[in-house]
């Protein structure tokens, strides 16, 4: 039953302080309201929410949206929020060069320019696609397969379903830890296959895969149009500072998921 509650993604390691801070104040102001005419009610309430949020992260819905820029507005520094990652180029300890990436991409001719812009070219796009599409539909053990089968970086990985997500988690040889959220799971590992196809320095390819997906139009998973957009949510992602802007992300419009974030 337990186990059933539990959503690593947004608790251990992976956890938002702001979020769990927010929904700790608001739990208590609930006790205290239930306390006053019904002491038993008020200590079940306690008992039960402070679970919820122990175990699953947070309790009240949608308090990735607006729990970090809450807790951000106050004076000081209450609370860091180191994001979880979300892509397979950080299981590779090496510090991205993203103009290198770039420059590897069109000597591989998986990238050209075209009107003054940057695209994939005609063959990478449809066999990128083509790989999506095959994962699209498979099973969690396939993605577990991929992941393992695609990447010299990889040393494990497990899928986690934490409720209305499904997670790939792919742990590198250096010990660090990726949390890809099922979409972006299907993509990277569709394009570092691909990659692999054409013959792209392995060294490169996680780094790669993830640089690929700037140049991403429908997500792979629920087939909604990827757009650049604001970044809506916290958990997963990097929170900006207080008084910035939130960081433009090419994510789904349907289900919301970021693919990839622009510096």
């Amino acid at each position: 039953m337990i186990d059933r509650l539990r959503r690593p993604a947004y608790t251990g390691a992976n956890r938002c302080w702001p979020c769990t801070a927010v929904n700790l104040a608001l739990l208590a102001v609930a006790v205290l309201a239930a306390s006053r005419s019904r002491p038993g009610l008020g200590a079940a309430l306690g008992v039960v929410g402070g679970g919820l949020i122990w175990f699953r992260g947070y309790l009240v819905p949608y308090t990735p949206r607006f729990a970090p820029r809450l807790v951000a507005a106050l004076p000081g520094e209450f609370f860091g929020h180191d994001a979880p990652s979300d892509t397979l180029g950080d299981v590779d300890p090496d510090e991205a060069d993203g103009e290198a990436i770039l420059r590897s991409l069109v000597d591989a001719d998986a990238v050209t320019a075209a009107e003054e812009r940057l695209v994939l070219t005609d063959d990478f796009a449809t066999a990128w696609r083509e790989r999506m599409e095959a994962l699209s539909g498979a099973a969690d053990a396939r993605l577990v397969a991929a992941a393992s089968e695609g990447s010299e970086a990889v040393a494990s990985a497990r899928v986690e379903d934490t409720g209305s997500e499904t997670f790939l988690v792919v742990t590198g040889a250096d010990g660090g830890t990726s949390w890809l959220r099922r979409p972006v799971a299907i993509a990277e590992l569709a394009a570092l296959r691909t990659l692999g196809e054409i013959g792209f320095p392995a060294a490169e390819r996680e780094l790669a895969a993830h640089a690929v997906c700037a140049f991403l139009e429908t997500c792979p998973d629920c087939g909604g149009d990827v757009v650049e957009q604001a970044l809506s949510d916290c958990c997963g992602h990097t929170v900006p500072d207080a008084g910035t802007d939130p960081p433009q992300v090419l994510a789904c419009e349907n289900c919301g998921v970021a693919f990839y974030q622009f510096e």
